[in-house]
């Protein structure tokens, strides 16, 4: 079942006397990873921790002018806050309920995502998808404890919005594909240096140090995948599409 059959569920029990025809903001939101915790919550736990955090949401919601609608799907609560409805300021409940959470909830930290304004009723489900995804990249990037806007993530915000399309995971495997099947057979790193590589600004000293080995080691791994990705590292070109297609591939890998 999709996020987006989630939400639609989840409207269909909660959204009664809710006019959704006005543009509202879609939120998603959950609990951070407990600390200490590397390992992802299995769905057990992320029903529970979804529960408490729609706990304490609802009893802060009855307070704003207009009434926010809150809910929550398998993982995260979502809120859809009335736009341009004389309410109060959104951003600054969230803050509030990030506080609130870290205090009723034995000291869990809370990160929302705004995922930007539906005005019509199609864009729900669509926007809390977008929403939920980039809590899991943000997950996986080890930052919690935020309010953040779709928008401040940059080019990921697009490549969630269209992780979708059967156009972009195949871009991104006929790209790095071959990397991938050369690691799987030989248990080599190449990826992972690749990766580790663009993210340190194309220094082969940062990598070496980031990966632990000498820089020969690095130099030589990055000659081998040249090679065998037919690339070379020095054109911005090539760079840009290895950069493009390990970042869908981040995405995609997240589910």
């Amino acid at each position: 079942q999709s996020p987006q059959t989630d939400l639609h569920h989840a409207l269909g029990q909660n959204g009664l006397g809710h006019d959704l025809s006005i543009p509202h903001v879609v939120i998603a939101a959950r609990l951070d990873r407990k600390e200490g915790h590397s390992e992802r919550a299995d769905r057990s736990e992320m029903r529970d921790d979804a529960e408490a955090v729609l706990d304490v949401a609802q009893q802060s919601v009855p307070q704003e002018k207009p009434r926010p609608l809150v809910g929550r799907s398998r993982r995260s609560v979502f809120l859809l806050w009335p736009v341009g409805q004389g309410g109060s300021d959104h951003v600054g409940f969230l803050h509030g309920l990030r506080a609130l959470v870290n205090r009723q909830v034995h000291g869990r930290s809370l990160t929302a995502v705004l995922g930007g304004t539906a005005t019509d009723l199609a864009d729900y489900g669509r926007l809390f998808h977008t929403a939920e995804g980039a809590l899991r990249l943000l997950e996986e990037a080890g930052r919690r404890d935020q309010v953040i806007s779709i928008d401040q993530l940059g080019i990921y915000q697009l490549l969630l919005q269209a992780t979708a399309s059967v156009d972009l995971v195949a871009f991104a495997e006929s790209v790095i594909g071959p990397l991938r099947q050369h690691d799987a057979r030989s248990t080599s790193e190449l990826q992972a240096t690749l990766r580790t590589y663009l993210e340190t600004g194309c220094s082969v000293k940062a990598t070496a140090g980031a990966l632990y080995v000498h820089p020969n080691t690095v130099t030589y791994r990055l000659q081998r995948v040249a090679q065998i990705l037919g690339v070379d590292l020095k054109m911005p070109k090539d760079l840009l599409r290895l950069q493009w297609a390990l970042m869908i591939d981040e995405i995609v890998a997240l589910g």
